[in-house]
């Protein structure tokens, strides 16, 4: 022990002491002469001091408390602000025992310490700042009495560090509190108050994360309607404004998400590049605003397949990120949204580039997140859907077997009851079918099914959802009939994606995806049965999928396909106009989608099936030249280990043959042989499905 941790010992010794004579009832020894000579030489030790002094201090503060109660009125004051800033420290440090007079005026010391830790704890990820900031804002509320003027803001700002804190911790309860002391701020304040709006947006902000977190509509229903608020009520020139319409635009997208509004989506871009444009580059929520606009804008891809909007969203993503410093707590969400973006991309154009950019983002986006991080599932899942996509287009099964690894670590971190958990879920079943169709491995199938439905059972009823968990699952029920036989499972299937189709409101950006998933299980029922009913109906909702999507959809050629072959089937019974409008729509496919897409090599496959349909019927040898044409660009556009590769050297291998009968061409024989040989396949018939699956939220 120093020298002088031993003379403050001895100091602090004397002051308790003295409290002790106090406490005892000698309420003299506060104003002995000696009494302020011992506090203040005791002060002066602390001075400077690194040593913990909260002791020292609490005992200060009682010597000086005591000492305004004995002292006469007008000599009293100094003793006052000494018991103030001694006791100051003590109530930071949440210690209970403190003067209940002294409490409000220590509440109201503490309050820019309280906005300092606030502010560190929005731009942090260290929980135990966050914690901080919510136990400090409460002992304040605690502490002011229920009439005091700064009540409302210690509420808002309560609300908003308990918003904080649940995004570290996920903590339900948080995320309650913050509603209830963010609407008591908002209805405890004057509508011609100043900090009105800022009540409101917190509030808005809160509810909106709520509805995230739970689905329910109401919530984002308020904050859209607080979100309104906020914004008229704020002038045009107020530094905060933009903020607010960011917030604003945020909520409106998410309803977009739930509802299929397009009016909801289109009013959420305008007024978030309102945000963007009127807020300066420099400004530190710029790369916020900015990221979400990105959403924004992909969210409208998503319904309108506009190429604009996609290659906006990932400018700005991009410029968010860019613009984000390495060590801030958002960029790795800015970095998994941006991965996201050009996986769309890559969907749309089938850019190697935009692919691998998505997982390098998407990797940077985990590896910066610490384990215990609540969101580093979610960029895992999202990195496991790119490198599954990857798989798609390369065939390279390390990437598949990371997808599923990194799927599987997303669903064992989080909580059977996190909002998340479903999607978590159900993108992992993607992922085990994938691996299924690559390796024939039974138990890849039989877990993707039960961990579909396990996203399923975990997603209430009336979540917006529900409808592409039952559409995965189903497909994952409709491999499983392809393997093993099974016609139950294929009924399950049926009855899973109808009941998607009929949960899912008609103007809704996926429905479509289903229609079209509804009918390729109802393909495959016709052919085991050859119910014509299935057939009619995979027809009926095939056509559907294709009317209700925008022409320049990144999916439509996909739905045209799946129509195709559906018309094709029924096609092979006499329909001539059937086989007309199959070659049609597979024709528009094969047109619609860029030379260098991922899936263009099956739509070709898939038209050449229908060609040779026709030509069976009709005997137009320009239908069976045509069919062998499309099917060399299928297998030329097709990596050698692709997995879908031997399918398409089946199929040209049945077109050069039919040839071969009709000329005796010896070359067609040889080329016939060499395709079957190489694709190791003597199947006549290959047709692939497009078949789509859920979104990553």
């Amino acid at each position: 022990m120093s020298e002088q941790t031993e003379e403050r010992a001895r100091r602090l010794a004397v002051i308790q002491a003295r409290l002790h004579r106090i406490i005892a009832g000698d309420l003299s020894a506060a104003v002995e002469p000696k009494a302020l000579t011992e506090a203040r030489q005791l002060a002066e030790l602390l001075r400077g001091s690194d040593e913990d002094s909260l002791d020292a201090l609490r005992s200060l503060g009682w010597l000086h408390w005591f000492r305004y109660q004995a002292l006469p009125e007008g000599e009293d004051q100094a003793d006052w602000e000494e018991a103030v800033e001694s006791f100051a420290p003590i109530f930071l440090a949440g210690v209970d025992d403190l003067p209940e007079p002294l409490v409000p005026l220590l509440a109201d010391t503490a309050r820019p310490v309280a906005v300092h830790l606030l502010e560190q704890a929005l731009v942090s990820t260290e929980l135990t700042v966050m914690s901080a900031a919510v136990e400090l804002w409460q002992r304040i509320l605690h502490a002011a009495p229920a009439g005091h003027p700064d009540r409302a803001a210690t509420l808002s700002n309560l609300g908003l560090a308990l918003r904080v804190r649940f995004g570290r911790t996920g903590s339900q309860e948080d995320l309650d509190k913050a509603i209830r002391v963010g609407r008591e701020a908002v209805q405890t304040t004057s509508d011609d108050h100043p900090d009105r709006a800022m009540y409101l947006s917190n509030l808005g902000a809160a509810l909106a994360v709520r509805f995230g977190s739970t689905g329910a509509q109401e919530d984002l229903d308020e904050a859209i309607r607080v979100g309104r608020e906020t914004v008229q009520t704020t002038p045009d020139d107020h530094p905060n404004r933009a903020g607010y319409l960011s917030n604003l635009g945020d909520a409106l997208r998410e309803r977009f998400g739930r509802t299929g509004s397009q009016e909801d989506l289109d009013e959420a871009i305008r007024i978030v590049r309102e945000a963007v444009q009127t807020t300066p580059d420099d400004h530190p929520n710029w790369a916020t605003m900015l990221a979400n606009l990105s959403l924004a804008l992909q969210e409208r891809f998503g319904r309108t397949g506009s190429q604009e909007d996609l290659d906006k969203a990932i400018r700005a993503g991009r410029e968010a990120v860019q613009t984000t410093p390495e060590d801030h707590p958002n960029r790795a969400l800015m970095l998994s949204n941006l991965g996201v973006a050009l996986r769309e991309r890559f969907g749309r154009t089938g850019g190697q580039e935009d692919l691998d950019e998505a997982i390098r983002v998407g990797r940077e986006a985990v590896q910066t997140t610490s384990d215990d991080h609540p969101d580093r599932a979610m960029y895992l899942s999202n990195l496991g859907v790119a490198l599954e996509e990857r798989f798609g287009r390369t065939g390279a099964q390390e990437d598949l077997d990371e997808a599923i690894r990194v799927g599987r670590e997303a669903v064992q971190t989080t909580p059977d009851d996190h909002p998340l958990s479903a999607i978590f879920l159900s993108s992992l079943s993607l992922a085990l079918q994938e691996r299924f169709g690559r390796t024939g491995a039974q138990e890849d199938l039989d877990e993707a099914i039960r961990v579909g439905r396990e996203a399923v059972q975990a997603t209430p009823a009336k979540h917006p959802s529900r409808a592409g968990y039952l559409s995965n699952l189903g497909g994952a029920l409709q491999e499983r009939f392809e393997r093993t036989g099974d016609q139950a499972d294929l009924d399950e299937a049926i009855d899973v994606v109808r009941e998607a189709v009929q949960t899912t409101p008609a103007d809704h950006p996926k429905r479509a995806t289903m229609l079209s998933n509804l009918g390729i299980a109802l393909w495959e029922r016709v052919v085991r049965t050859g119910g014509q009913e299935d057939l009619d109906e995979a027809i009926r909702v095939g056509r559907e999928a294709v009317q209700t999507t925008p022409a320049k959809h990144p999916s439509r050629a996909g739905y045209l396909s799946n129509l195709g072959g559906a018309l094709q089937e029924r096609g092979r019974t006499g329909g001539q106009e059937d086989l007309d409008e199959a070659i049609r729509v597979g024709r528009e496919a094969v047109q619609t989608t860029p030379a260098d897409h991922p899936k263009r090599a099956m739509y070709l496959s898939n038209l050449g099936l229908a060609l040779r349909v026709r030509f069976g019927c009709t005997g137009g040898q320009e239908d069976l030249d045509e069919a062998i044409r499309v099917g060399r660009e299928a297998v030329q556009a097709t990596p050698a280990d692709h997995p879908s590769r031997a399918g398409y050297l089946s199929n040209l291998g049945a077109a050069l043959r039919q040839r071969f009968e009709r000329t005796e061409s010896q070359a067609d024989l040889d080329n016939a042989v060499s395709a079957y040989l190489t694709g190791r396949s003597l199947s006549a018939c290959v047709l692939g499905l497009f078949r789509t699956g859920s979104w990553i939220g």
